[in-house]
């Protein structure tokens, strides 16, 4: 199980999210839902490139960085503080030169009851529409795949009875202004990091079983009725919250 932010996602509504490839003249892909996409998985993404123009990519999650070039990184992180790409060698030269959109239209996080115990929400935009994940990316040469992370930024209002940190989310010009060909200076970084209103937002109990990324369904996104709150202890055990 995996308990990190952001370390799961969703693409529940494929139709709607072609559209938002389209958006940026890029042919749509027709993709199947997708209720529970994890790290290392492969992926569609817009990127940005130097001559202005988005490009549709399929990279893989987990961001590989320029000078590691092994056939087992040592390092591959999923997320990047947006309070730290602008001077963390990992992440710097990615911000400046290559920047990405990761298309969703929800994601997953626990939070902590106590005693160890986990419990999984799925958060999204009121009504489920799709938007964009700010995203860095490094190519892989030799064969291997694109790599990309996911920009975090400080936790909402709404975010912040669950979990200190979210994804950073664009939609509308923010989307296009992240990939514009060009470095990025500090105070638009910040400026499109901000923590997404969490009056837009909204958020509820899932079951446990999104925790196992094999697992890939509608109903991990289905409300957890009351009185039915199964979280899992460290090492499998489960238990039920009444």
């Amino acid at each position: 199980m995996i308990f990190g932010m952001c370390g799961r996602f969703t693409a529940k509504n494929p139709n709607l999210i072609k559209k938002r490839f389209e958006e940026f003249d890029l042919h749509g892909p027709s993709l199947p839902a997708r209720y529970n996409i994890g790290p290392a998985q492969l992926l569609l993404v817009i990127a940005g490139g130097e001559d202005g123009k988005p490009t549709t990519k399929e990279m893989k999650w987990g961001l590989v960085p320029f000078w590691d070039k092994s056939q087992k990184p040592e390092i591959a992180p999923i997320n990047a503080k947006s309070e730290e790409v602008l001077t963390k060698r990992v992440f710097s030269q990615s911000l400046q030169k290559r920047r990405c959109l990761v298309p969703a239209d929800g994601f997953y996080e626990w939070k902590k009851l106590g005693n160890d115990l986990k419990e999984p929400h799925h958060i999204q935009l009121k009504g489920g529409e799709p938007f964009f994940f700010a995203g860095i990316y490094e190519f892989g040469g030799d064969g291997k795949a694109d790599t990309f992370a996911i920009l975090t930024t400080a936790a909402n209002s709404l975010m912040k009875g669950i979990h200190d940190r979210m994804p950073v989310i664009l939609r509308g010009e923010a989307t296009r202004a992240w990939i514009n060909a060009g470095p990025i200076v500090e105070e638009e970084l910040r400026r499109l990091t901000a923590p997404f209103s969490a009056y837009e937002m909204e958020e509820w109990v899932v079951h446990e079983a999104v925790g196992n990324v094999k697992n890939d369904w509608p109903r991990l996104v289905a409300p957890v009725p009351a009185g039915e709150i199964i979280v899992e202890r460290p090492g499998g055990e489960q238990l039920k919250l009444l």
